[in-house]
Formats: structure tokens, sequence, C-alpha cells
């Protein structure tokens, strides 16, 4: 992008004025997705200045900007979604990884891989959908107790209650497939 350097300085002193609050926005409404915040600030500024390139510079751009950060932390909720449509279950290898973080003692044995698939296949088995789910949404998506507990229609506490009881089972059946091994 050529800008000349008067739409340069415009851009900047814009930016620098409206950061902050596009910043708060993106950590506000992508709190269960940290990892997008740079991302979508990234996005809103250089369509900033791709639009102020294009001539199309807009009339109020600190509004511009917040309704472009909208629209861009959409469409990735949109394809986040998208995502969890396709994998709703736990692999073996997110079953393992789960073990790892409950029953850290596990990384020290020598066991091979073919058990290890052996094992997290057994303690996949024995995981219901909403045990499965609840795992998701803690140990890979971050949720907060309060969020997990709205997507699945339960209390805070019936949700800390389960994930307590969850990590437990885990950490028994990590147990019982060491000593069987």
């Amino acid at each position: 992008m050529n800008i000349p350097d008067g739409e340069n300085i415009f851009c900047e002193n814009i930016w620098k004025d409206s950061f902050v609050g596009v910043k708060r926005l993106c950590e506000y409404k992508l709190r269960s997705c940290p990892d997008e915040i740079d991302d979508v600030i990234s996005e809103v500024y250089l369509a900033f200045i791709s639009a102020v390139n294009n001539k199309n510079a807009p009339d109020n751009p600190k509004a511009w900007l917040y309704s472009v950060a909208n629209n861009i932390i959409k469409s990735k909720y949109s394809q986040v979604n998208k995502q969890k449509q396709f994998s709703i279950s736990l692999s073996s290898q997110d079953i393992y990884d789960i073990e790892l973080a409950v029953f850290p003692d596990l990384s020290d044995e020598m066991i091979s891989d073919a058990d290890i698939v052996s094992m997290t296949d057994k303690i996949f088995s024995c995981l219901s959908d909403e045990e499965q789910q609840i795992l998701t949404y803690f140990h890979y998506e971050n949720k907060a107790i309060k969020e997990i507990a709205a997507v699945m229609g339960k209390s805070e506490s019936a949700v800390k209650q389960k994930h307590y009881r969850l990590c437990l089972k885990v950490k028994r059946l990590v147990k019982e497939c060491i000593e069987n091994y």
C-alpha cells in the first residue's frame, strides 16, 4: 500500500485516538478466544489503511473502526463455530493430552505409542458426550465456568462439580491403565 505522507499521518493520528477503545472491545468480545485479539486488531487497522488508500476514508473514523472490529469479530466467531460443528468429540490425542495434564507421571513412563492409543481409546470410551463436552470447553477452549454453564444449560455449581468429578475419573482411569500396563 502506497499511502502519501499526509494520509499516513492521518491514519496514525486516528489509530492513536482509537486504539485503546478498539483493543478493549476486542478483549471483551474475544475473551473466550484470546489468541484472536491481536489478529483482529491488525485486521481492523489494515482495513482502515486500505479504505484511506482507496480514497474511501470514513466520515466518522472512530465509529467506522468499531463497526469494522465488530464485523471481523462476528466473522471470527462464525469460523470458530463452523470448526466446532465438525469436531465435537475429542480425539485420542486430546484425551492423552488431558491425561498428561491431570496425571503428569504418565509422561515419565516408557510407554509405546500403540499402548498410549490403546489406553486413550479405553479412557475415551468411558467418557459420556457431556463429559467430553466439558473437557473440550474447559481445557481446549478455555471457557469460563459461567460460559460453560450457559452453553450447557446448567448451573455454575453443577458444572464445577461435574468437572471436578471428571478430573478424578480421568485420573483413576489413567492410573488403572498404567497399573495394567
